[in-house]
């Protein structure tokens, strides 16, 4: 005879209590295969189950997350942190006083030259961006400057450096090197082959612009100099008796007249001429 607990739950379940237990935790389990095939199927359950939360396993949801950080860090380190730093931190060339009378004897003073004179004429339109030019000291000074044309390995056109006459003064030296760079934004900004005069011509007129901007917005310039200075090299380029230097001068500066500059040189590029003087 049974205890009545028993048999009140053996009536309501119609079933022994220890077999009741069992057939409880029979019921829980799954049958897992022997051996090697019990890891591979929990590993499939467990992709089975990755998937239908996040649509993808996770270690290739990993593998993207790496990728697109590794995209992120590039495009950062290309595009945007050369400008934000160029912003919060002023190169030092551009930072420091130039003296007029210094003379260039290094080429880390050249570079410095070089980008006060590219900053100021930038204001004129006359601008390569952030393009590296690279200035040289020449061994023998048999000219004060010269600029060196080629191709870049995408036939791209570029300038492989600028060389200048060692021993000049700063303010000298930058009267040479607005010239020089006159010559390579032609090249690289893709005008066709010029005659020497007007080529000539209009990198003096550049040279000639950016003593005029030292001379009349001395606190857009790290280069400080004598205004008497100034006018008597401006005065050298207006009176020079050289033809391939002071007559295509005077010609670009009679078709200036009534004009504004990015006028006169987008004529030049089509046409390889200068426009005629405005009567």
């Amino acid at each position: 005879c049974l205890p009545v607990a028993d048999r009140l739950q053996h009536c309501s379940t119609g079933v022994a209590p220890r077999t009741l237990l069992t057939t409880r935790r029979a019921s829980s389990l799954t049958p897992v295969p022997p051996g090697g095939d019990a890891l591979s199927t929990s590993v499939q359950m467990r992709r089975a189950g990755e998937r239908a939360r996040f649509g993808m396993p996770v270690w290739q949801l990993l593998g993207v997350g790496l990728v697109g950080v590794a995209a992120l860090t590039w495009w950062w380190g290309k595009l945007c942190w050369p400008i934000l730093s160029a912003a919060l931190h002023p190169s030092a060339i551009g930072s420091e006083t130039l003296r007029s009378d210094a003379v260039v004897a290094d080429e880390e003073h050249a570079q410095a030259v070089l980008a006060d004179v590219r900053r100021v004429l930038a204001r004129l339109g006359i601008d390569l961006g952030r393009m590296n030019l690279h200035v040289r000291l020449m061994s023998a000074s048999y000219a004060e400057g010269l600029t060196f044309k080629g191709y870049s390995p995408r036939a791209a056109r570029a300038v492989q450096e600028i060389q200048l006459a060692p021993g000049l003064s700063t303010v000298h030296a930058a009267l040479v090197l607005a010239h020089e760079f006159m010559h390579a934004w032609l090249w690289v900004r893709g005008f066709p082959a010029l005659h020497p005069v007007l080529e000539e011509g209009i990198c003096e007129l550049a040279a000639f612009l950016y003593l005029l901007s030292l001379l009349h917005e001395p606190d857009g310039t790290q280069l400080r100099c004598d205004p008497l200075e100034l006018r008597r090299l401006i005065r050298g380029i207006e009176t020079n008796a050289r033809p391939h230097y002071g007559d295509g001068f005077r010609s670009c500066v009679a078709s200036l007249q009534g004009r504004q500059l990015h006028e006169l040189l987008g004529h030049v590029r089509e046409h390889s001429r200068l426009p005629p003087p405005v009567l």
